[in-house]
């Protein structure tokens, strides 16, 4: 659309997920532990963590559009302070991964269960829960990752 509105250059765009050699990992870990405070109450606390690591591709084809960047078309347009351009992830000193990683993965969990009656039991909890990453072949970025529900 840029070049349109320019009057300058030329492109086109070919979308092959075949080709695509792209990987996002995701590492967790969850304890819990039940404490019996009374013979009516009962709490569940536990600590998860998870590490979801950014999309990558093996052979850096992976490029996204960097509003800073140089442009390509400053030169032949006539315009020095022109920038924006596509950029390649791993190449000319970028990091690999499409985003940073968020290693504030820390889900607190707590729950009770409180025996009200004698068929009667009450049962609730709390927790930090997180919508990670969607995963590389969802044609997706990574949105809000705080927050429940699934990806």
């Amino acid at each position: 659309l840029a070049t349109f509105l320019l009057g300058v250059g030329t492109g086109s765009l070919v979308l092959d997920a075949r080709m695509n050699a792209s990987q996002s990992e995701y590492y967790a870990w969850y304890v819990a532990d039940d404490w019996k405070v009374s013979d009516r109450l009962t709490l569940n606390i536990g600590l998860r963590y998870g590490l979801d690591l950014p999309l990558t591709e093996r052979y850096n084809r992976m490029n996204v559009f960097d509003p800073n960047a140089a442009s390509p078309l400053a030169g032949p347009a006539g315009l020095p302070q022109l920038t924006g351009g596509l950029v390649f992830m791993g190449v000319n000193g970028r990091g690999r991964r499409l985003v940073d990683v968020d290693r504030n993965g820390w889900a607190p969990r707590i729950g009770f269960a409180y025996h009200l009656a004698r068929k009667t039991v009450l049962r609730g909890g709390v927790g930090i829960l997180r919508r990670y990453l969607p995963r590389a072949d969802s044609g997706q970025r990574g949105g809000d990752r705080a927050g429940g529900g699934s990806a």
